[in-house]
């Protein structure tokens, strides 16, 4: 189980498979999941070393957006504490 993952479980997510959406899991509001609602995050954990490309995460983006969710990414760092980071599109 990953980092990121038990971080969120912890804290009262509900945690789904993301792999259909393009993350490692699927993120939903306890009381959203109750009610039967979407999704509101697709998390993809990265380790603080590991690089990631500009256009992995504009597509990432893209993929979360046109299917009315956000991307959460989990950073663990090295001393293997997550930060996590919402990501969606602004209109300007």
């Amino acid at each position: 189980m990953s980092l990121a993952y038990k971080k969120l479980k912890n804290k009262g997510y509900v945690i789904k498979s993301g792999l259909k959406f393009g993350g490692e899991f699927r993120v939903y509001e306890k009381k959203s999941f109750i009610k039967n609602k979407h999704a509101k995050y697709i998390c993809i954990p990265i380790k603080q070393t590991e690089k990631i490309e500009p256009k992995d995460i504009i597509s990432n983006i893209r993929v979360t957006h046109s299917t009315g969710k956000k991307l959460l990414l989990g950073i663990i760092d090295s001393q293997e504490d997550v930060t996590f980071y919402e990501i969606d599109w602004v209109k300007i």
